[in-house]
């Protein structure tokens, strides 16, 4: 797992945002993730769906953070929204 830590902005980002930032930063090719990560993560993408928690473990594994990261910042974004 790659530690993710600090990573804060002064506005609501969606998730999608910051995956989308991650990915890009580790070079990582969104379509390729997509493929590996299935509708769902594409529906987050896309449409701004929620991030489930079997998502959020397989964002864990794939781009870094926790669990919990991925979690919270759903939660967050949706709160202020």
């Amino acid at each position: 797992m790659i530690a993710v830590s600090g990573y804060q902005t002064d506005w609501p980002q969606s998730p999608g945002a910051t995956i989308v930032s991650l990915a890009k930063s580790r070079g990582d090719v969104l379509e390729a993730l997509c493929d590996e990560l299935g509708p769902e993560f594409r529906d987050v993408l896309r449409h701004g769906k929620r991030i489930s928690p079997h998502l959020a473990s397989s964002l864990e594994d794939r781009l870094g953070g926790s669990r919990g990261f991925w979690l919270r910042r759903d939660a967050a974004y949706q709160a202020a929204k």
